[in-house]
C-alpha cells in the first residue's frame, strides 16, 4: 500500500533510519512515479541528513516537475545552497517568492542569497 509506505518512511525519518525510510519512499516512488509527494519526502530525507545532496537535488527538481508550488522550489533551492549552488538556490527562491511572496521563510532564504552570506535553512 502506497500510503503504508509513504507513512513508515516519513516514521524512520522520524527515527534518523535512513536506509529503512529511503526503501520506503523507494517504493512509493516505484508504485506512483507520478505522485510528488515521494520524491519530496526522498529529497527532504537526504538533505535533513545531509546525505546523497546531488540525489536530493534531483528528487526535489523532480517533484518541483510533477507539481509546482512554492515548496517545491523551497526544497529545490535549500538543496542547491546545500550543494553551494547558489545562482540555482536564488533562481529557485525567486520564483518561490513570486508564487507566495508572504511566507517569510522564503523572502529570508532569497534575502540571505541575494547578500551572498552562506545560508544554513
Amino acid at each position: 500500500n502506497i500510503l503504508n509506505d509513504y507513512m513508515l518512511g516519513r516514521l524512520e525519518t522520524r527515527r534518523g533510519n535512513i536506509s529503512m525510510a529511503s526503501e520506503h519512499y523507494k517504493r512509493v516512488i516505484a508504485m506512483r512515479p507520478e505522485w510528488a509527494a515521494g520524491y519530496r519526502a526522498h529529497a527532504e530525507l537526504n538533505m535533513l541528513h545531509n546525505h546523497r545532496l546531488e540525489q536530493a537535488r534531483g528528487y526535489a527538481a523532480k517533484a518541483l516537475a510533477l507539481e509546482e508550488s512554492p515548496e517545491h522550489y523551497y526544497l529545490l533551492g535549500v538543496a542547491c545552497v546545500k550543494l553551494k549552488d547558489f545562482q540555482s538556490a536564488t533562481s529557485a527562491m525567486e520564483k518561490a517568492v513570486r508564487l507566495r511572496p508572504e511566507d517569510a521563510r522564503f523572502r529570508n532564504l532569497l534575502n540571505q542569497l541575494k547578500q551572498q552570506k552562506t545560508p544554513l535553512p
